[in-house]
């Protein structure tokens, strides 16, 4: 039977206003200059992308905010900043609030009196009943900045799992926020100097990872946290965490309960007074959510998934043999694009190197929905949901392991190390390695080599001795970042899991899915990351129904089973990842190769020439395939190029 609250918010579409928006914000302490309107115009204009429809200001002498906004839901209204009825708090939002109109009921039951029907003006009213406590009555996805005048404070907050974006930084007695790097940089002006710490970070998870960004001073604001500026000092604290397991329900009872909570996911975030459509690359993920859609009674139906032409890597069979199963009405985008046009533009979009591939079919993807949509659904977050990755398989040797004799440990580990080659870069290598550490019970150290992208070793190859942290740093970084993300779980492969949401999760895909489709002013919406359907997992959901034996994301492959036979289901993952490896060879190679052995490259002082050119020169002779150091380091160039070349600085 459906929540009440589900019928509720799908009755509120004449009502509601979705956005997806661009923020900005400057707040001054106490005998620093006031925020001007030009400033504030500068940073809007930078997020221009994310709104298109409408522009919106307030600005006094301790406060400037700035609000961008595409309108998704009652479209004629929802300008922003929005005040209470005292215009004592203020504030701008980007995301939706799936719950507001329980919200505003018990509200107005309190006396509270609303001007507008957005969800927007809720979070005013809920904030002057709670203060900042009231972000523990949000079910939905936000990044917003309110502005309390009486208290004469400055309060941001990120939604659970990072899907929108907000960055900070405290320059010459003031707190700018944004949506985008960008958008800081264009009012503050200085000197800015590369965070070593950053960029390794960016070296081995692809990203700078949260709450640092590339450039020293200026901060991500972390997922799940808020931040809150008074009385001439700024606090950061998380205000959510992943629950931990509590009664464990029986497999039949979990996966009933979670299609139903799924099944809700969809209804309540598919209301859009303009057209809606799904990414569908015939994926399990994505497959699911459609079959949701179409469980749910959603029609017409329209699907997107992406083509790469005269290449091996093609999963359009299984797009349309989903899309024909479903009776969706699909379009195949075909990748045909300039990559040495498209990439500078993501680098400058995300405002900070990006080293994940994917960005680019994603973005692709984007452009061709967007055509036909304003607003998509998309099976991101089902892998960190559902236990999707085949890493976490040998991680649950590591439950065996740990049960033997230390001297067992020590003499299993030996054995494995014989098998591969000392510092060998080929699968056999690295799963022989991988094995070896597992024999001594470390899951976390185990998780951490495998998910890093740059080991140590190649790091003192690559990079100038000035750029690498300190070595004991540098040494023990990968397992102690993991140990903290993994939050010291019992259960190696839950432990990895959760590692990836708030990692991989957090620092990688959201961000990746926000500025591709952003690019584009389409909004994406992630039933998986629905915080009901979520947190009821993480506390009851039997760990077998996410990895057990040689099958993972065994639930969502259960669920599939209902609308699609085995062999649609049990085949090999092939994931989002273009076929980038021929981006460094032929023309395109020739391209890169003028970036990453240019002077420009040479000046920057990160990375050694002659190891950029070796690598480049063993990549497209075919001795090695490198693509993935390679990528990383022409993402950083690139961005560098669009921002500090532009001197946006």
């Amino acid at each position: 039977k459906p929540d009440p609250e589900i019928l509720v918010a799908i009755k509120f579409v004449e009502l509601h206003t979705y956005l997806m928006c661009g923020i900005a914000a400057i707040f001054a302490e106490e005998g620093s200059a006031s925020p001007a309107l030009n400033e504030l115009e500068r940073m809007a204009d930078e997020l221009v992308h994310r709104g298109p429809d409408d522009v919106g200001y307030y600005v006094n002498e301790r406060i400037g905010l700035a609000h961008r906004r595409l309108s998704i839901i009652d479209i004629a209204c929802g300008h922003q900043p929005i005040s209470n009825e005292d215009e004592t708090v203020w504030i701008i939002f980007n995301g939706e609030i799936y719950n507001f109109m329980l919200l505003r009921k018990e509200l107005e039951s309190k006396g509270h009196k609303f001007k507008s029907s957005s969800d927007t003006e809720v979070l005013v009213h809920l904030y002057e009943e709670k203060g900042i406590e009231m972000l523990h009555d949000l079910r939905g996805v936000f990044a917003f900045a309110i502005w309390d005048s009486k208290r004469e404070r400055l309060f941001a907050a990120r939604d659970r799992f990072g899907e929108k974006p907000l960055v900070w930084a405290e320059h010459n007695g003031r707190l700018y926020l944004a949506s985008e790097i960008a958008s800081l940089l264009s009012v503050m002006h200085g000197e800015y100097r590369i965070d070593k710490t950053a960029l390794y970070r960016y070296l081995v998870f692809q990203a700078p990872v949260a709450p640092l960004t590339i450039l020293e001073g200026i901060n991500r604001l972390q997922a799940g946290h808020r931040l809150v500026a008074e009385k001439g000092r700024v606090r950061v604290e998380r205000y959510w965490d992943l629950p931990f397991p509590e009664e464990i329900v029986s497999e039949q009872e979990a996966e009933e309960q979670i299609w139903n909570l799924l099944l809700d996911a969809v209804k309540i975030q598919q209301v859009s007074e303009r057209p809606l459509g799904f990414f569908l690359s015939g994926g399990i993920d994505s497959t699911l959510i459609v079959a949701a859609a179409r469980s749910a009674g959603i029609s017409p139906i329209k699907t997107y998934s992406v083509v790469f032409p005269g290449t091996s890597y093609d999963e359009s069979r299984y797009s349309d043999e989903a899309a024909r199963r479903l009776e969706t009405e699909h379009h195949r985008v075909e990748i045909d694009f300039d990559v040495k046009d498209l990439l500078p533009l993501l680098m400058r979009r995300f405002g900070e190197p990006f080293g994940d591939p994917s960005c680019v079919p994603t973005y692709a993807v984007s452009k061709a929905a967007k055509e036909h949509v304003t607003v998509v659904l998309s099976g991101d977050g089902g892998d960190e949901f559902a236990g999707g990755y085949r890493t976490y398989l040998p991680l649950q040797a590591a439950r065996i392991f740990k049960t033997l004799p230390e001297k067992w440990q020590d003499g299993l580990s030996d054995f494995f190390a014989s098998l591969g080659k000392a510092g060998g870069r080929g699968n056999t290598d690295r799963i022989a390695r991988l094995l070896s550490v597992l024999a001594r019970g470390s899951a976390k150290r185990s998780y951490s080599f495998w998910r890093t992208r740059f080991p140590m070793a190649m790091a003192n190859e690559i990079l100038r001795p000035e750029m690498i942290p300190d070595s004991e740093e540098l040494a023990e970084f990968g397992p102690k970042f993991i140990a903290e993300k993994a939050a010291d779980l019992s259960d190696p492969v839950e432990g990895a899991r959760r590692c990836d949401i708030r990692i991989q999760l957090a620092e990688l895909f959201c961000p990746k899915v926000d500025i591709s489709s952003s690019a584009n002013a389409l909004e994406v919406r992630e039933p998986f990351l629905d915080p009901v359907l979520c947190e009821w997992s993480e506390k009851h959901l039997p760990s077998s129904l996410r990895v057990r034996g040689r099958v993972t994301k065994r639930i969502s492959k259960k669920l599939l089973g209902r609308f699609f036979p085995p062999e649609f289901i049990h085949r090999k993952k092939a994931g989002f990842t273009p076929p980038y490896d021929d981006w460094f060879r032929g023309k395109n190679g020739e391209w890169a190769a003028d970036v990453l052995l240019s002077e420009r490259a040479r000046n920057r002082g990160w990375f050694r020439p002659n190891a950029v050119e070796t690598l480049l020169s063993k990549h497209q002779k075919r001795e090695a395939n490198l693509k993935e150091t390679l990528f990383l380091i022409l993402a950083a160039e690139l961005w560098a190029r669009e921002i500090l070349d532009r001197k946006v600085l």
